[in-house]
């Protein structure tokens, strides 16, 4: 009902009610990925995010626009590939507007999405630009872009640039 009244912040929540499998629902990946295209084209960074993160690590199977592709079997593994390519593409794509709208998250998954060169460039590495997006979701302090950064011997145990 939520989604059909426009209520965004409803679907959002009834989205993570159902990817979680809270309060005795049963988790519905599929259904959730839905709910946050619902909410993240309509704006809503939050959304924008863990829809990016659904396509980003392949948590609903690969869901696509139209959900055309359901049930259907590869046959090749140059088809996995094409399809991992467009769902890195749709990653890419939420993840950066939800960077714009200046969610943490979304900054911190974009600048892995350069790092691994997924979605972008044509699967090219751009580690300054993965830099960048890390280093903007440490200093609004989400945790694992610091880790991330620290690990590549960017920052020192004081979060300070090396």
């Amino acid at each position: 009902k939520a989604q059909g009244a426009g209520d965004v912040a409803s679907t959002v929540k009834i989205a993570q009610i159902l990817f979680d499998g809270e309060g005795g629902v049963a988790p519905n990946c599929r259904l959730a990925a839905r709910l946050y295209k619902f909410a993240a084209q309509r704006n809503n960074p939050q959304a924008q995010v863990w829809l990016g993160a659904c396509y980003q690590d392949d948590l609903v199977g690969g869901i696509t626009d139209d959900d055309e592709k359901e049930g259907e079997e590869e046959e090749e593994e140059d088809e996995v590939l094409d399809e991992d390519a467009v769902r890195h593409r749709k990653a890419f794509k939420w993840l950066q507007l939800a960077s714009e709208n200046g969610e943490a998250e979304g900054m911190y998954r974009l600048g892995l999405c350069y790092l691994r060169g997924e979605g972008v460039n044509g699967g090219r590495e751009n580690i300054s630009e993965g830099r960048k997006w890390l280093f903007k979701a440490s200093e609004k302090g989400f945790e694992p872009a610091t880790d991330h950064l620290r690990s590549m011997g960017m920052i020192d145990g004081q979060t300070n640039i090396q």
